[in-house]
């Protein structure tokens, strides 16, 4: 069936957290094209609703985990984009997602000191001085 999918569930160095949910994904829409073939076996129709409702456990567990949700909004090539691109996921999913980075963000970044410099202290520092010791002579 998804021999792909099921080898790189089983590693442990893969897969990454952002790939999880767009692989569970993928593995669902896989099962649900079987078990609506008419053309299947009912053996292979019931095993197939059973790997859904297995399929359906891991997203109620991902979607009580912000972390999915949260590397795919900071994943570079996904990003936010991704949810509203995604006909999986209804507008209000969306909405959520997008509340649970910023809360997260504002609760671990909120409170660190501010790295801006003041502008009275800009001034030119040579290279030179920034080194204990010459890089390029």
């Amino acid at each position: 069936l998804s021999n792909e999918l099921t080898n790189l569930f089983s590693k442990a160095n893969v897969p990454l957290i952002y790939e999880v949910i767009p692989m569970l994904e993928k593995l669902e829409h896989a099962l649900d094209r079987i078990y609506n073939a008419e053309d299947e076996s009912p053996v292979v129709r019931i095993a197939t609703q059973a790997a859904l409702q297995v399929v359906g456990k891991y997203y109620a567990l991902a979607d009580d985990n912000e972390v999915y949700r949260i590397a795919i909004i900071m994943c570079p090539d996904k990003k936010l984009e991704w949810f509203e691109k995604n006909p999986d996921w209804h507008a209000n999913d969306r909405v959520e997602g997008k509340r649970i980075a910023q809360q997260r963000w504002n609760a671990s970044y909120e409170a660190l000191p501010s790295l801006s410099i003041p502008s009275t202290t800009t001034r030119h520092v040579p290279v030179s001085t920034l080194f204990s010791y010459r890089v390029f002579y």
